[in-house]
């Protein structure tokens, strides 16, 4: 991970689950990190909890990347404190239950903008970030294996949820194919297609998963640094992962 030492990664839903574990994988890994999310205080709370050489290079910053607006801010904190985005890990999502015909408005809404609007936005400020300083850089977007198929018979099988995943799926297209008509061959683009993962969002939803079948956030953390180290002309395009025995 040499080539990557004191680069600036960013972090999105970096509060808890596999954003939590990836931020705090990136700075051990010697990156300088930025996470990113509503609950700025769970941030602060990974960060003290590390030695003061691997907490010096985490900083925690407010963003709801529902909202352009703060996008904007979030970004303009990160170019003026740090120059740039080198590295990006598109990672914040939410699910809510229900059918998408009965759902209420604003949960669909929520996760749309979310787990798709979101990662569009930060994916165009990291590509933007690159580009204008000529640099080589990786967007990575955490997305699921709902991203390429519905399940079934899961609470949110059908509804907003993989709606919002199918259009990662094309986004991660629809970058790199930009980024080659450019002529761009510094920026990789990758899709990360987990199975289910043990992360605190289940309890939100009064759901459980089976923890002997399940992925847990450091192994989503693990793939990312695994494709941060691939050599430069090496672009893993996508990448499905799930634990043994996954029915998914």
């Amino acid at each position: 991970m040499e080539r990557w030492e004191d680069h600036v990664a960013v972090v999105t839903g970096a509060s808890s689950g596999m954003g939590a574990a990836i931020f705090e994988s990136l700075a051990l890994a010697g990156f300088i990190v930025i996470g990113l999310a509503r609950r700025v205080n769970l941030i602060q709370d990974i960060i003290d909890k590390q030695k003061p050489d691997v907490a010096s290079r985490m900083h925690a910053h407010y963003c709801d990347v529902r909202l352009p607006e703060s996008v904007d801010t979030a970004f303009e904190y990160i170019n003026s404190s740090f120059g740039g985005i080198d590295v990006l890990i598109n990672n914040a999502g939410i699910i809510r239950t229900g059918n998408l015909i009965d759902m209420n408005l604003t949960d669909i809404h929520d996760t749309i903008q979310t787990n798709l609007f979101g990662y569009i936005y930060w994916s165009r400020k990291a590509a933007a970030s690159l580009i204008e300083r000529n640099a080589t850089g990786h967007i990575i977007q955490i997305n699921s294996v709902t991203g390429f198929y519905v399940p079934r018979n899961v609470g949110f099988s059908v509804n907003a949820y993989p709606i919002s995943k199918f259009g990662l799926t094309a986004l991660k297209d629809v970058l790199a194919e930009e980024l080659n008509l450019i002529g761009n061959r510094n920026i990789k683009v990758t899709s990360i297609n987990p199975g289910s993962v043990d992360t605190p969002i289940w309890d939100s939803l009064g759901m459980t998963v089976d923890v002997e079948t399940s992925l847990k956030p450091e192994d989503i953390a693990d793939t990312v640094l695994y494709i941060l180290q691939t050599p430069r002309n090496v672009h893993i395009k996508e990448l499905t992962i799930s634990a043994v025995g996954d029915k998914w």
